[in-house]
């Protein structure tokens, strides 16, 4: 009975050894599984590298992150309403004429920018030289004296300087669609003659070369030709200050309100 007993425990002991022996044997890495800490030292920065990085951590800048210079080239075409009040010893003379004015332009623009997620916000600076002149004349009967006038007026566009804010909504990243409101300084070669159309004697004339204040307003898309080219089409208006002109020796007065409207096609080049 004794011996029986003693052999059933060595049975049971001999059992638990193996087991133990089958359990060490099957674990993988017995030596990283009881040191974590020095499997992740040992292994190189190289292979925790992602394969697919996040977009939102690797984003390409946008064309429009950057300062730029630009050659525009364009037409305005304008009008003036231009009135005249002549006053005699005894007569009232009023004329009033529109004058159009049409002609080309070349413009000079630099300028900087920022996008803030998909929308854009810049400031732009610009020089235009222009060829844009028309001429206008009326006659006019004077209903007292019977007798008659004519009026001719000249205006020549010649160039411009001034600022912008552009702000604007980024489609696509290589598409820009914005609006740009600003202040200009243009200056005008302006003439005015007024003779009597039966001798062609002369009344009064006035010559002068204001620079009047305006506004710009304007809407236009740009889009990205190359990394560093952009394109550019724009559509603007201008408003300009009343000028009022004063013959004193013959005490005529006159005025001019002229605006301008002008279609530009162009080229930037980004500063990077």
């Amino acid at each position: 009975m004794k011996h029986f007993q003693y052999f059933n425990l060595c049975s049971k002991t001999l059992a638990i050894l193996t087991m133990l022996d089958s359990i060490k044997a099957a674990e993988p890495n017995n030596h990283a599984f009881l040191n974590p800490d020095k499997q992740v030292k040992d292994t190189p920065l190289s292979s925790l590298k992602l394969k697919n990085p996040s977009p939102i951590l690797h984003s390409r800048k946008s064309a429009w992150d950057n300062a730029y210079i630009g050659l525009i080239l364009g037409n305005t075409s304008g009008s003036t309403k231009h009135s005249s009040l002549e006053r005699g010893n005894t007569f009232l003379n009023s004329q009033s004429s529109n004058l159009a004015f049409n002609g080309p332009e070349v413009e000079f623009a630099a300028g900087w920018g920022k996008t803030f997620d998909k929308y854009y916000l810049g400031l732009e600076a610009f020089y235009t030289l222009s060829n844009s002149k028309g001429k206008a004349s009326q006659t006019v009967v004077d209903g007292i004296t019977n007798s008659s006038n004519t009026l001719i007026s000249t205006v020549r566009k010649k160039n411009t300087f001034g600022s912008a804010i552009r702000g604007g909504y980024t489609i696509n990243r290589n598409g820009l669609v914005y609006g740009k409101l600003g202040v200009i300084s243009t200056q005008f070669n302006i003439g005015i003659t007024n003779r009597h159309t039966q001798d062609s004697s002369l009344n009064f004339a006035i010559n002068s070369h204001p620079r009047l204040l305006g506004t710009l307003l304007a809407v236009g898309t740009e889009v990205q030709l190359t990394q560093r080219l952009l394109g550019r089409i724009e559509a603007s208006h201008n408003q300009y200050n009343k000028k009022n002109f004063t013959d004193t020796p013959d005490n005529t007065k006159s005025r001019f309100n002229p605006y301008s409207n002008e279609i530009k096609v162009g080229l930037t080049w980004l500063l990077k």
